[in-house]
Parts: structure tokens; C-alpha cells; sequence
């Protein structure tokens, strides 16, 4: 429903409204009916309390306690979706973040006297090991701290890659690589590049044991679903995919320092399972735009994504109707399915 609705001002005093609550069972195909009704009868409004008086109607008509079960179930669902959605990001992230702290070691290494290049290096080796602490995290509770910790550490982690003098772009990824290919003539570089490639290694490793727990928790939301076995489907090929032959054998040239070899092997492993995350996000995303507005209960696939307004708590709304409800309550608008009993008392 692309509709637009005018917000007033923020003196109107609203009525008593009532809010979707989780006291009973669910019924999706009465929510569907539910929809098409209130379809037939939206409408523009002139004002936030004409937006008000509607909203009010429409739970006051249509929901019943089954139908409020299955609104809290499919919010709750989003929110989880919404948590794990958030993880496969910032896995994403950290495996950039591991390929530039790997390439900024070696150029660092590099430019170092040989009594200095250990030490060059494991500035780099340590952020590897900070990367492995996200990656090893374990666990998708349902506290935002937990989620926020893991995203404020790759944080630090990125303002300390942007601020070290070193900076590797992407055209310069390969050469760093490239000059592995031949073995150095000192000891302390061949230590210093061979502890940057394990640290490395070891990174790329635990991304992998990460990614398959991730997936096995992501698999319970695609199978609540219908209609989404072939998404499972490719996911599972994906998943498999990492661990195929080509991708675990290692071909080594004589003419070659075997580091090189190695470590472009693990590389490219990394590319490959945040290419797997990637997907599994927007997958996903794909389920979590199955959401209905906790307001007027309509689908939220129904609007433009410019036309859905996210909460910081990951749950969704109309803009337009959470600007109306923000119009009336101000700085002290909350999200209606987090705090529905504070709201209910708010409105008496």
C-alpha cells in the first residue's frame, strides 16, 4: 500500500488504542484476510489523529487473539532474523580485515630493518588473533550487548587499519602477494612473512568453523518458511563447496617459495566464504522483509524500502505511521512490540 500520510502537530491527545499481544494461538491465513480488508479501506490522512482514529478501528474490527499470536510470532522471528542478518555482516567484515592486516604486516615487514621485522609483523599477527576472537564468539543470544561488543571490537579494529601509515589498496593486494613468490635471502623476514601467512591461515579457519555453526542456526528460519527449499538448497551447496577438493589441495611450483603458494590458497578460501556469507545475508534479508507493520497490520512487503522504517530493536514499520506515532508522542515514541504493556499504559 503506497499511500502518504501528513503528520500534524504534537498537541493532540490520543484515545485508547490497542496494541497486538502473544496470549494465544496463530492463524496466518486469518492475517491474510485480515489484510485484504483493511486494504479496501485505506485511505490518505489529514492529520496524525485521523491516522489514530483509523489504527484504532482497524484493531478494534479485525484482530482477534489469534491473530495478535502470529503478529508477536512473525515480529519475534524478525528480530532474530534481523540479529543474525547483523552477524553475517560483520563475519563479512572481518574477513576484509583479516586480508589487510595480513597485507599491511608484509609491506611493514618489508620496510623494516631485519632486527625489526618480528616485531613489524606481529602488530599485524595481533589483530589476526582479535579477528579469531569475533570469529569464535559462539552463541546468537538474544542480548544486543552481545552483538554490539563483536561490532564495536572489528570498529577499533577498522580506525586502527585506516590510521596505520601502511595502506594497502585493492590494486596492490596482488603485488604484495606476488613478491612471496620468491624465498627471502634473510632469516628474519622468511620468520616474520611465514608468521604473518599462519596467522593468516589460522584466521581463514576459524571463519570456516564460524560460517558452519552460523549457517546451522540460520537454517531454523529458512525452515519455518515454505516456499524456500531451493534458497536452502543453494545455501547447502555453498556450504559444501568450501570444503571440495580444489579448494583444500594445494599445488605447489618448484620454482616458487611455497608460502606464496599457501597463501594465495588461503586467500582465496576467505574470498570464498565471504562470498558464502554474502548470500546467506541477503537470503536472509529476503525473509525478513515478511514482516507486518505492527500499527495498521499491513504487509510491509507491500511499500518501497525508503517507505519501512527500522527500529534500533530490528523491529519494522510504515514510515509513515511510525512518524505519525512519533508526531504524538514525541521524543517518547517506542516500539510498540517491545514495550506493549508500557504502551497500553501510556495511552489509558
Amino acid at each position: 500500500m503506497n499511500q502518504k500520510r501528513s503528520p500534524v502537530n504534537n498537541n493532540i491527545e490520543p484515545e485508547e488504542l490497542q496494541v497486538p499481544n502473544a496470549n494465544s494461538g496463530a492463524s496466518s491465513q486469518a492475517l491474510e484476510q485480515v489484510r485484504s480488508k483493511m486494504k479496501r479501506n485505506s485511505r490518505n490522512y489529514s492529520s496524525s489523529n485521523d491516522w489514530f482514529q483509523e489504527i484504532r478501528n482497524r484493531q478494534q474490527q479485525f484482530v482477534t487473539p489469534e491473530i495478535r499470536a502470529e503478529m508477536s510470532r512473525k515480529q519475534a522471528r524478525s528480530r532474530r532474523i534481523g540479529k543474525k542478518k547483523k552477524r553475517a555482516n560483520l563475519y563479512q567484515r572481518a574477513a576484509v580485515m583479516s586480508k589487510n592486516a595480513w597485507a599491511q604486516g608484509n609491506v611493514r615487514a618489508l620496510r623494516s630493518a631485519p632486527s625489526q621485522q618480528a616485531e613489524s609483523a606481529n602488530y599485524s599477527n595481533m589483530q589476526q588473533m582479535r579477528i579469531q576472537e569475533v570469529y569464535n564468539h559462539r552463541g546468537f543470544a538474544e542480548e544486543e550487548d552481545d552483538e554490539e561488543q563483536l561490532e564495536m571490537a572489528l570498529d577499533t579494529l577498522t580506525v586502527e587499519q585506516n590510521e596505520d601509515k601502511i595502506q594497502v589498496n585493492a590494486n596492490e593486494m596482488g603485488q604484495v602477494l606476488s613478491q612471496l613468490r620468491t624465498e627471502p635471502k634473510v632469516a628474519s623476514e622468511v620468520e616474520a612473512k611465514f608468521e604473518l601467512y599462519s596467522n593468516f591461515l589460522k584466521t581463514v579457519e576459524d571463519s570456516r568453523k564460524a560460517t558452519f555453526d552460523f549457517w546451522k542456526e540460520c537454517k531454523e528460519e529458512f525452515t519455518e518458511q515454505s516456499g524456500v527449499g531451493n534458497a536452502v538448497n543453494q545455501v547447502e551447496q555453498d556450504i559444501r563447496n568450501i570444503d571440495k577438493e580444489e579448494n583444500l589441495s594445494i599445488h605447489f611450483h618448484p620454482n616458487r617459495w611455497f608460502v606464496y603458494d599457501m597463501t594465495q590458497k588461503a586467500d582465496s578460501n576467505n574470498t570464498n566464504i565471504k562470498n558464502v556469507l554474502t548470500n546467506i545475508e541477503r537470503k536472509l534479508e529476503l525473509l525478513k522483509n515478511d514482516d507486518d507493520c505492527p500499527f495498521c497490520l499491513e504487509a510491509l512487503s507491500d511499500l518501497d524500502q525508503n517507505e519501512v522504517h527500522t527500529l534500533g530493536c530490528c523491529h519494522k514499520s510504515c514510515k509513515d505511521c511510525w512518524n505519525n506515532w512519533k508526531n504524538l508522542k514525541g521524543n517518547q515514541a517506542f516500539c510498540p512490540l517491545c514495550r506493549q504493556t508500557d504502551f497500553l499504559g501510556a495511552m489509558c
